[in-house]
């Protein structure tokens, strides 16, 4: 929902650079998205995404979540794939959300400075793993195990055509 007491939907999508001069796994983050969304507007906002990048949608695996993945997998043809973020997977210390800090530090992800990014940055800093995981991290995460899991590279956004729909439509997932 879009009030103030619903959750925050985040999308997150990464680029794996194969074979990059610098760092032969480098990763960067294309596109990070937070907003307060209702549920046909989560599944628009993917199926742009998806078409935008060629990307897999990966939501977690939750009652809410898992029913966007129905949804995508039944009425669209966004390829979506549930992930189940409980128990040992998220406390992982080789693939858990803690693990993107050992990547970060070895300079495996760029990351542009925007605002969704610096608050991604401080949920990372802040990240405790008894606690309830912040919403643009855990996108990230998701984001890094759908590139491990898959080794899917997306591709650069297309040009948007020029019309007001369309400009409206970019707006809404400009970051």
């Amino acid at each position: 929902g879009k009030k103030s007491h619903h959750d925050m939907t985040a999308f997150c999508t990464s680029l794996l650079h194969h074979n990059h001069p610098a760092h032969k796994k480098l990763r960067s983050i294309v596109d990070l998205d937070v907003s307060r969304l209702s549920a046909s507007e989560i599944v628009r906002k993917s199926k742009a995404k998806h078409h935008a990048y060629n990307s897999i949608v990966m939501p977690e695996c939750n009652a809410a979540q898992d029913y966007i993945r129905q949804w995508l997998r039944d009425e669209t043809d966004v390829p979506a794939v549930g992930f189940v973020t409980t128990g040992p997977s998220k406390h992982d210390l080789e693939f858990g959300v803690q693990s993107l800090a050992v990547e970060l530090e070895n300079s495996m992800w760029a990351i542009e400075r925007t605002p969704a990014s610096e608050q991604l940055m401080r949920e990372a800093m802040m990240y405790d793993p008894s606690a309830h995981a912040g919403d643009s991290l855990m996108a990230w995460w998701l984001s890094r195990e759908a590139l491990r899991m898959y080794g899917r590279q997306v591709r650069k956004p297309r040009a948007p055509k020029r019309t007001p729909s369309a400009a409206a439509s970019i707006r809404e997932m400009d970051f």
